[in-house]
């Protein structure tokens, strides 16, 4: 978690094309490792280090290729691409019915703040599988989930009606220049 927190510029990319930056200087990391201390979260069976990005500072796409665990969505059968401007998801592209469902749900809630770029998480667990439970699912090593929505529970400031993890497989993380992560290797 020292290297997230002490972060300021992080740069996100994987082998189907997720290409995001932002910023997170000033940041705490919340570090959920399951033997959780005196006044700690960590919910069972993820494994996860994550921040939240500075408000408005999210630019770049995402393609979503492993889980949406919400809204009996799961495992994904095919990817999708979001595009991120000023820190909030402009479009969603491709990935069928699911993705469908996905905008819709997100639509529904009728809230702007629903479309924020709220978090990065990274999973660390290496017996978690992908099985469309929420707290399963982002945990899985080899994944990173962007949250999108309310970040307050995080340590960011903005306020949405939901949160929502889009994982996906294989990420590269850089912060601050250095490479820190190439898909399940971690690179501290």
């Amino acid at each position: 978690g020292q290297a997230f927190t002490e972060g300021a510029h992080f740069r996100l990319t994987s082998p189907r094309g997720t290409d995001l930056r932002f910023e997170a200087g000033g940041r705490r990391a919340n570090v959920m490792t399951n033997v959780p201390g005196p006044g700690e979260l960590s919910p069972v069976p993820t494994i996860e280090v994550n921040v939240p990005p500075i408000e408005g500072t999210a630019e770049g796409t995402l393609v979503v290729d492993a889980s949406v665990p919400y809204l009996g969505i799961g495992p994904l059968r095919e990817p999708f691409t979001c595009r991120v401007e000023k820190g909030f998801i402009t479009s969603i592209e491709g990935g069928g019915e699911q993705a469908e469902r996905l905008k819709r749900a997100i639509a529904s809630h009728d809230d702007p703040n629903c479309w924020n770029v709220a978090e990065l998480g990274v999973g660390l667990n290496p017996g978690a599988r992908m099985t469309g439970r929420m707290l399963e699912d982002e945990g899985v090593l080899n994944t990173i989930h962007i949250g999108i929505g309310t970040s307050l529970m995080l340590g960011g400031t903005l306020k949405a009606a939901t949160h929502y993890d889009l994982i996906m497989w294989d990420p590269t993380i850089e912060i601050d220049g250095r490479m820190v992560q190439r898909g399940k290797d971690i690179l501290l």
